[in-house]
């Protein structure tokens, strides 16, 4: 690690602004003591819902694609461009909302997810999708499930569609449990005698859980199919995109036995067109040998090993990352050195600019050229992020050295962001830096763990709610609203009631996500005492954003005890112009009031809400409106 170590205590000073991972919340429902007959028949409605929106967007895509003239037709065959209903913006958000409210109902949802998909038609994509992601975000309480499901596909005169199969494979290999592992290397040894449609699925899947066990029959399949293609020339069909998932596969499994099979692939075949398949297998594995460290260039199509040591074959890829990662830290340097020279900086004058709060009089003049630098220096650190990631997830170890050699956030944070960027694989290594000596590593790690929505993340995080940085805190406070545990929310309460006020509206923003109804009485109480001193001291501006946490809160929880306070804080003044604190204060208890079932008319502005409808109490189910 010496490179990479001089490399970060080179890179110590450099300034924390990156593109930050971004993180689109998606609420969910969370249901309560259910049987299973009764979480069948909300799966079955949930999944109705969706259906029902997507045969109209069929209808409707029917209908263009009927109503247009044959060359149009062509036209958009040719280019491969699809007929838009209007309606697939609406269709994809929700899925993915239907996705969140099945996998709260957890493991009792799995059996009937899998009959859906068994018998769902495939003109039906977005519902096909929305029981992947369910399946996908239950995770591994399913994978007993999906394994006997792909037993019962293979099983005589249980011949199942390619695509059923192919969606159970990939979600076995997105949970990345190694109980799949034994069953997907039989299927991958069945399709060598036989025809089987999904075994691009079945490597792709292998690759994503990283169990060494694949490593050698990968290494078989994709050499059986370089000889293979070499013989007959079959480059251009699926044999191609096999042999390019199994590079893929390979490289994500990062084991240094597929060195000299991924050396063979640089130039199995003729590389005539960046568009065929030979070459593309090329590329991918000259950049899987790269990242080990076996470097090789491009002449024209045709690729060549640059320098490779005489024991190639036994090449650490471990090492080879390091050298990868040090190399793009230092290219980072490079671009952030040269964007401070060509605005007349100094690393002196950025020292002091960045160690203090307020700017010394002598650096004043060059602050503005030290803010041009910004927008340059932003695009090569998240260009610098990105790149480490795509290295995968045999980087990690060496990202994680990485954090743990750096003393300051500067460099830190690059690291655990490239973790981030990894997904789930990074879940381990991002866990670990909760425990870095660095308060904003740590505050960065929770805050990905959170980004990345496994829930294995919970307990770690349910442990850093006793860290004494308020900034880590609050990042692990947020997160576990965005992970929507029902495990977090005594601890979440425990929280509440040994913090101040600032903190408790990061709670009752994390609470109102998981949709828990023990949350609802903490928050109330906190909401009146809010709305009571607003109306007593005219001061709507002190409480405005916390008031309006609280409002939404209670909205999503779905409490209908809330009800009477909110209506309270709907015309608590006299709200007359947009944008003001009042105004937005009485918009988040009107929204409020509809995620709970009521139906609100007017506007803040125009003379304040009127309720004109309240659906009786048994028809109050949190945030569903109803029709």
């Amino acid at each position: 690690m010496v490179l990479l170590a001089t490399c970060i205590a080179s890179s110590n000073w450099l300034p924390t602004w990156a593109g930050n991972v971004g993180s689109n919340v998606t609420s969910v429902r969370v249901s309560g003591d259910h049987s299973w007959d009764e979480i069948n028949l909300e799966v079955m409605n949930l999944l109705g819902k969706l259906e029902k929106v997507e045969n109209e967007h069929l209808k409707i895509h029917k209908e263009k694609w009927d109503s247009m003239g044959e060359n149009e037709r062509t036209s958009l065959l040719r280019h491969n461009a699809p007929v838009s209903s209007g309606m697939e913006p609406q269709l994809r958000a929700l899925s993915r909302e239907t996705a969140g409210q099945i996998a709260v109902l957890g493991e009792p949802a799995v059996p009937t997810l899998l009959e859906k998909l068994r018998t769902i038609s495939w003109e039906l994509n977005y519902c096909r999708s929305c029981v992947g992601q369910s399946l996908r975000q239950i995770g591994r309480p399913a994978v007993g499930y999906l394994i006997g499901a792909l037993k019962g596909a293979g099983a005589p005169g249980k011949v199942a569609d390619g695509h059923y199969v192919s969606l159970i494979i990939s979600t076995l290999g997105e949970i990345k449990d190694p109980r799949a592992v034994d069953l997907l290397l039989g299927l991958l040894d069945k399709s060598r005698t036989s025809s089987i449609p999904y075994t691009s699925s079945i490597v792709t899947a292998l690759g994503s859980i990283g169990d060494k066990r694949a490593t050698e029959p990968l290494i078989s399949e994709l050499d059986r199919r370089l000889i293979e293609a070499a013989q007959t020339g079959a480059w251009d069909r699926e044999n191609g995109w096999i042999m390019i998932v199994c590079v893929r596969a390979l490289a994500l499994l990062g084991d240094e036995r597929a060195v000299p099979v991924l050396q063979k692939a640089l130039n199995a075949g003729p590389q005539t067109t960046k568009a065929g398949k030979e070459y593309l297998i090329a590329h991918e594995a000259a950049r899987t040998l790269r990242s080990w460290g076996v470097q090789s260039e491009d002449n024209g199509g045709e690729y060549r090993i640059v320098d490779v040591p005489a024991d190639a074959e036994r090449v650490a890829p471990e090492a080879g990352f390091e050298l990868s990662v040090a190399r793009i830290l230092q290219r980072l340097c490079a671009a952030v050195e040269k964007a401070y020279a060509d605005a007349g900086l100094t690393k002196e004058d950025v020292q002091g600019l960045v160690a203090v709060q307020a700017t010394p009089q002598k650096l004043i003049g060059k602050w503005k050229a030290y803010k041009e630098t910004w927008p340059v220096i932003v695009k090569a650190r998240a260009a610098a992020i990105q790149e480490m990631a795509s290295l995968g997830p045999g980087a990690i170890p060496i990202l994680l050295k990485a954090i743990d050699k750096t003393d300051e956030r500067r460099a830190g944070d690059i690291f655990v962001l490239a973790i981030t960027k990894v997904g789930k694989p990074g879940v381990d290594a991002l866990i670990d830096g909760l425990s870095h000596k660095d308060a904003g590593v740590r505050a960065r790690a929770a805050a990905s763990l959170g980004e990345i929505r496994d829930t294995h993340a919970v307990e770690p995080l349910v442990g850093t709610l006793s860290d004494p940085n308020v900034m880590v805190l609050n990042a692990a406070v947020r997160s576990l609203g965005l992970l929507a545990d029902q495990r977090a929310v005594e601890p979440l309460l425990d929280l509440w009631n040994r913090q101040d006020k600032i903190t408790r509206t990061e709670l009752a923003w994390a609470l109102g996500l998981i949709r828990d109804r023990r949350a609802a009485k903490p928050i109330m109480a906190a909401l009146e005492e809010s709305v009571s001193f607003a109306q007593k001291t005219g001061n709507w501006d002190m409480n405005s954003w916390a008031l309006r946490v609280y409002a939404g809160a209670l909205g999503q929880i779905g409490d209908p005890q809330a009800i009477p306070l909110l209506k309270k804080m709907l015309n608590a003044g006299p709200q007359r112009t947009k944008g003001t604190p009042k105004y937005l204060v009485a918009e988040a208890a009107a929204e409020a009031l509809r995620l709970l079932g009521l139906e609100v008319t007017g506007d803040a502005e125009q003379g304040g809400y009127q309720v004109i409808e309240v659906f009786p109490p048994d028809k109050i189910q949190g945030n569903i409106k109803q029709d």
